[in-house]
């Protein structure tokens, strides 16, 4: 099993990675939409998922 943390990216928080890879299997988490200038949470709307 490896842990796969991404550059350039907001660090995971808590104990947590951003991916995790065991054989060909690749699990990967989700992130909370926090502006990594501000520390902010980002306001969400329907409209703005894909």
């Amino acid at each position: 099993m490896k842990h796969i943390t991404a550059r350039n990216c907001p660090a995971a928080t808590g104990p947590y990675s951003h991916a995790v890879r065991s054989g060909s299997l690749l699990f990967t988490s989700g992130q909370t939409p926090i502006d990594p200038a501000t520390g902010a949470l980002v306001e969400f709307s329907e409209s703005s998922a894909r």
